[in-house]
């Protein structure tokens, strides 16, 4: 079984410390707190925290009181909505950066890098639809934005004229 001060993850103790002592002190009855926790294969979840002191007639901290609320279904949806939500700021970016460029092509790799740094990806891509001679939809990159640690997939076959289930 895991102790209590291995529960936390080590980055959120110092301000938990923090928030006792000074609990400890009577400066702040309480104090709230969402950090993370580790569960013992390693795993992390986000608890919303409350600690409280039960003091003796004297005023003497004689137990803590801890409860502890699992957020982590919250704070995924919140992430997503963060995520999505950058996402539509850069679509509307991209859209006010080509109406106001004569050339739209000139301005595609600015906001191809804001896209993939907005969602922490590697590449973005544009890609155009064609049909082929059957008319079966095709796809091929026409540009791309790739960061420092990628590699290039323009000009690769295998995201040329490919079909959708491969992109």
């Amino acid at each position: 079984s895991l102790r209590f001060g291995q529960l936390s993850h080590p980055d959120d103790i110092p301000v938990e410390a923090e928030n006792v002592e000074r609990m400890l002190a009577g400066e702040i009855p309480f104090f709230q707190a969402e950090k993370r926790y580790l569960r013992k294969n390693g795993s992390q979840l986000w608890g919303k925290m409350t600690a409280s002191l039960i003091r003796d007639d004297s005023g003497k901290p004689r137990f803590g009181l801890l409860l502890v609320n699992d957020i982590t279904e919250q704070k995924r949806a919140v992430e997503a909505l963060r995520e999505r939500d950058a996402i539509l700021e850069s679509v509307a970016f991209a859209a006010e950066t080509f109406l106001q460029s004569p050339d739209w092509r000139i301005k595609i790799n600015a906001v191809l890098e804001r896209l993939g740094r907005e969602i922490g990806s590697s590449h973005t891509y544009i890609y155009q639809a064609e049909k082929d001679f059957q008319g079966q939809l095709r796809f091929s990159v026409r540009y791309e934005w790739v960061n420092e640690d990628g590699l290039a997939d323009l000009g690769d076959p295998r995201f040329s004229n490919a079909p959708p289930e491969s992109i």
